[in-house]
């Protein structure tokens, strides 16, 4: 269901002789300035030096207030020297950390419950909506969502600001959490949102599946072929129309790059304008690969989304023969059928008369 939050592999192509204490008076400088083209530079400079944990802590917790130079530089940072400072870590990083490798094994509950720890330990230190404390936010939502908890997901997700750098996924997922919460006019409402010029760009094909079974199970069959129509424009309308360029403004964190690439030229901070040229071009070049990798994942995702769909609308015979014998797993998987997994629980509600999003049901 989730997306994988993806970022640019953080590499090292620089080699300098500049000592840790310089580049770390540079890095605070091109920050003031906002220059952030020069922190990515200085940030990689500073990667290939003896840093002492006080130099990285510094710059990891000003980065996480910087989101404007590019969530792989702040990533990247922070993991470059994590393991080397294990033993150091303040209380906050610990929990972190422990509860990022819980949710790995599936315990989520105990997740949740460090990410909590960790962002009240950090509250008491910087009150406010920072970046550190929404991806915490973000991170409990998931918790609470793998422990099937999903009212309790939902109002967390709730939580999270309209400027998080991920806030296309956030309202992605909270659509989820909402549809799995029963939450119908919700999750209708949901799907609306990210009909917007700006989301629809890149809108998960999932949605329309959602918003497809929604329609169906309310007997509302010519807003459910509507939807297949409106897949149909989606999947023609980024094969053919939509440019790398339209798909990195449809997200803030791609934005942010862009500002990155069309800034201004200087040799400030030690950093000459061939290094910046450089810069730039991976930046560019990223772009271009993350947009092509994500325009295959969504066509594909399309297509097969557009198939459960077309297979829902097609006319069956109103008694179903009955199976005596159901074959076994591998020859149904080779059979070349649609398989289609059935969850223990019902996702929606369906009462009769009961007044959604779009109207009531039509059912009889």
């Amino acid at each position: 269901m989730f997306k994988k939050i993806s970022y640019f592999t953080f590499t090292i192509l620089f080699s300098y002789q500049v000592s840790a204490a310089t580049l770390v008076d540079n890095f605070k400088s091109a920050i003031e300035k906002k220059d952030y083209l020069a922190v990515r530079i200085i940030v990689k400079k500073m990667s290939l030096t003896n840093v002492s944990f006080q130099q990285w802590y510094t710059v990891k917790k000003i980065l996480q207030k910087t989101p404007q130079v590019g969530f792989n530089t702040v990533l990247g940072w922070e993991a470059k020297f994590k393991e080397k400072f294990s033993d150091k870590l303040a209380i906050e990083d610990a929990l972190l950390s422990l509860a990022d490798k819980q949710m790995l094994v599936n315990k989520f509950s105990e997740a949740f419950v460090n990410y909590q720890k960790a962002l009240i330990v950090i509250n008491a230190k910087d009150r406010g909506k920072t970046l550190l404390s929404q991806m915490i936010y973000h991170r409990m939502a998931r918790a609470l969502y793998g422990a099937g908890r999903f009212a309790e997901s939902l109002q967390v997700y709730d939580w999270i600001g309209n400027d998080y750098i991920f806030l296309r996924q956030i309202i992605f997922e909270r659509t989820w959490a909402a549809f799995r919460a029963n939450k119908i006019e919700r999750t209708l409402g949901l799907i609306v949102s990210q009909h917007s010029p700006r989301i629809r760009v890149t809108m998960e094909p999932e949605i329309f599946l959602m918003q497809f079974y929604i329609y169906k199970r309310l007997c509302r069959d010519e807003e459910a072929k509507k939807v297949i129509e409106e897949l149909n424009s989606q999947i023609n309308y980024f094969k053919t129309r939509v440019s790398w360029l339209e798909w990195a403004k449809s997200d803030i964190e791609n934005l942010w790059l862009l500002k990155i690439l069309d800034s201004p030229n200087s040799n400030n901070f030690g950093i000459s304008l061939e290094e910046r040229k450089k810069e730039r071009e991976k930046i560019s070049n990223g772009l271009k690969a993350e947009f092509q990798r994500e325009k295959n994942r969504l066509q594909a995702q399309a297509e097969h989304m557009l198939a459960y769909m077309n297979l829902a609308v097609e006319q069956t015979p109103k008694v179903l023969l009955k199976i005596e014998k159901l074959p076994d797993k591998e020859k149904l998987l080779n059979s070349g059928l649609n398989i289609w997994t059935s969850e223990k629980a019902e996702d929606w509600s369906d009462e009769l008369g009961l007044h959604y999003f779009v109207g009531e049901s039509l059912c009889k």
